[in-house]
């Protein structure tokens, strides 16, 4: 039996959703899911959408940029960008947070 590129897409995301400790029955069914859901059509998936921004924030630590950019397959200075709009997302957030005339 040939397994089809969509077939190793489900995998691939079941193996990914395992590889982040989501539990193996929740990540079968979230591969279900998708392939129920778009099954049969050609779906896009942007590489710089406000997700991997939101991944490489919460992956960042420091000190690992380079890490960051061969983990998600983009460039330093990529890294960089995301950490900025990442951090401009968060502005407003932390003004509103501060107390009057501080």
């Amino acid at each position: 039996m040939r397994i089809s590129p969509s077939d190793e897409f489900l995998a691939d995301l079941e193996r990914l959703l395992l590889d982040q400790g989501v539990a193996p029955d929740q990540a079968r069914a979230a591969a279900v899911a998708v392939g129920v859901e778009w099954g049969g059509q050609s779906v896009y998936i942007r590489l710089r959408g406000p997700y991997l921004a939101r991944a490489v924030a919460a992956a960042y630590d420091g000190a690992n940029v380079g890490e960051l950019a061969t983990r998600f397959r983009i460039s330093r200075a990529q890294v960089y960008k995301l950490l900025n709009k990442a951090n401009e997302a968060d502005r407003p957030q932390l003004e509103q947070a501060r107390l009057p005339g501080t």
